[in-house]
């Protein structure tokens, strides 16, 4: 998110992309980032030079919380990207979906026993993620 700093060496982000999947899910920006770059998006880092879009990532464990996780050589995160910014408007629908479904907070064990409580997400962002 440093790429949002005043003082920063590029104007401003891209894309900032909210995905589930773990650490596999780190994968989701890349595939904004490739579709992004496809239509003439980014930062000129110099003439000539091809440019570069800038993404900023949020990635929420989740792999935990059940759903069918094999996926062979491939995760789906890059593709998935892609689609939610092929897909990407204005409005939207609100509710639970995608990463949003099933995350959870952790319990708070700094000296006292913070219930565990469920997380729900303000927005859908990609209404093909069911």
């Amino acid at each position: 998110m440093e790429g949002l700093d005043p003082v920063s060496l590029v104007d401003g982000v891209d894309a900032i992309v909210l995905s589930g999947g773990s650490a596999f899910g780190l994968d989701a920006p890349s595939g904004v980032q490739a579709w992004l770059r496809a239509q003439g998006r980014g930062f000129q880092i110099a003439p000539g030079a091809p440019r570069v879009p800038i993404v900023s990532g949020a990635i929420l464990f989740d792999l935990a919380n059940g759903g069918n996780k094999e996926w062979g050589e491939m995760p789906p995160y890059r593709a998935l990207g892609k689609a939610a910014v092929e897909h990407a408007a204005e409005e939207f629908a609100l509710g639970n979906a995608g990463a949003g479904l099933a995350p959870s907070l952790a319990s708070t064990r700094a000296g006292s026993a913070a219930p565990h409580r469920s997380a729900t997400t303000a927005s859908r962002w990609a209404r093909w993620w069911r």
